[in-house]
């Protein structure tokens, strides 16, 4: 489990040598895309044709922002719209093939990762009688600490039984 997961829970690039290789390919491919759409948005002569030069994210693909009357300018999938209805998150053909295949690494990083937690999944299945008695044992522990933290706050001692039964400042429990 420490090999594979994190302290938050999400699964390390350590958990499997697919798994690692499908993000390093993940990361590769949205390299790709990101500096081919910087630089389209640098790009002097679709400076009237886009909204703003930058590129975001939308519905999990990579876009640029073009202004509506623009739209058939660049050719792409439009992806949303800005609230005002004037920009068109566009996807251009450009990047249409790595876009796929990011969206194909990342389905099958999905996939690998489902098959991962499987796996530990049944090796925590596996050792749940284990993992019951453990919890049985801590509990059992948890209650003598918390019966000693109580006598020694109380000063509490145990009694000492002989021919007659004396009790000095005497305390019942409850």
């Amino acid at each position: 489990l420490r090999r594979c997961l994190d302290d938050e829970g999400t699964i390390l690039d350590s958990a499997s040598h697919e798994l690692r290789t499908l993000r390093a390919e993940a990361g590769r491919l949205e390299n790709q895309i990101r500096n081919r759409l910087d630089h389209m948005a640098r790009d002097p002569d679709l400076r009237d044709i886009l909204q703003e030069s930058f590129v975001t994210v939308r519905n999990n693909r990579f876009v640029i922002p073009v202004r509506r009357s623009e739209k058939s300018v660049i050719g792409g999938v439009i992806h949303d719209h800005s609230n005002s209805g004037q920009t068109l998150f566009v996807e251009p053909i450009d990047t249409l093939p790595l876009g796929n295949e990011l969206a194909d690494a990342r389905l099958q990083e999905r996939d690998e990762c489902r098959r991962i937690l499987a796996v530990l999944s049944e090796g925590v299945r596996e050792q749940g009688r284990a993992l019951a008695d453990n919890g049985f044992v801590l509990a059992e522990f948890d209650v003598l600490v918390a019966v000693a933290t109580w006598a020694r706050e109380y000063r509490c001692v145990l009694p000492a039984f002989g021919p007659e039964l004396r009790l000095v400042e005497a305390r019942h429990p409850l």
